[in-house]
């Protein structure tokens, strides 16, 4: 019987040898060779200038934890988030996900959760994190719905 790893995120089976003819032939450059036929990639959309002085911006009384919470995880203004509520927390898929992010190094993470019970599991994880509370378009709270409402 053949053996085949299995990426544990995704559940399929890894795929090596284009990634890293890729990587062997652009000599980890940061740049990917493009295929025929397909557009280049389109430049960034900076939300802020990487030459503003000012940053975060709009960091009025109501957002200052938000900005506090991005300025204390950010890496040369940038910022990985992910958002999530109770179901996809006790179902430890944010877990997985948190661990996947330490493990590959990545530091300026910042998770935006939707309820209490959120906030406080990545609490518990020591990972940075953001409580924004949510209303849905039918009133109710976010943390009481599916992920999808």
């Amino acid at each position: 019987m053949e053996r085949t790893r299995v990426d544990a995120l995704m559940g399929a089976p890894l795929r090596w040898a284009s990634a890293k003819a890729a990587a062997l032939q652009t000599s980890c450059r940061g740049t990917v060779p493009r295929r025929a036929g397909r557009p280049p990639p389109r430049p960034l959309r900076w939300i802020v200038p990487p030459e503003a002085s000012e940053w975060p911006i709009n960091c009025e009384p109501s957002a200052r934890e938000l900005c506090a919470a991005v300025g204390r995880v950010a890496t040369k203004r940038a910022v990985m988030v992910a958002v999530a509520n109770k179901r996809i927390a006790t179902d430890q898929y944010l877990g997985k996900y948190v661990d996947l992010l330490r493990e590959a190094g990545v530091r300026n993470f910042l998770a935006c959760a939707l309820d209490n019970q959120t906030a406080a599991f990545l609490e518990a994880r020591r990972t940075p994190w953001y409580l924004r509370r949510l209303r849905t378009r039918t009133g109710a709270d976010s943390s009481t719905t599916d992920n999808h409402a």
